[in-house]
């Protein structure tokens, strides 16, 4: 689990613009984790029992949805990378004035 985990902040950082950083991690994180984490072993146990038994249909779905996280990972970075000339907003920046 560590050899996933631990390229996962630097990757999901580096995919999304600061001012949207932190929703773009939960949420692409999140939505992930419900869709495919909840719901593949329930399609694996279906394709099993739909192909009688047999363990190569779960593992061609397991396969098709490595190759999909293979493909997203791949195209992270450069959705994530403003094009030329075009730069993130800036916060608004308040002046503080010391008064003494």
């Amino acid at each position: 689990m560590s050899a996933l985990y631990g390229p996962i902040a630097s990757i999901l950082v580096e995919g999304f613009a600061t001012h949207v950083r932190y929703t773009g991690i939960s949420l692409s994180y999140q939505l992930c984790n419900m869709v495919f984490g909840g719901l593949a072993p329930l399609a694996a146990v279906s394709l099993a029992a739909a192909a009688g038994g047999h363990y190569w249909p779960p593992a061609v779905m397991l396969m098709a949805i490595s190759a999909i996280g293979i493909v997203c990972t791949a195209r992270l970075r450069r959705l994530g990378t403003p094009p030329a000339g075009e730069q993130t907003p800036a916060p608004d920046r308040q002046t503080v004035q010391a008064t003494s």
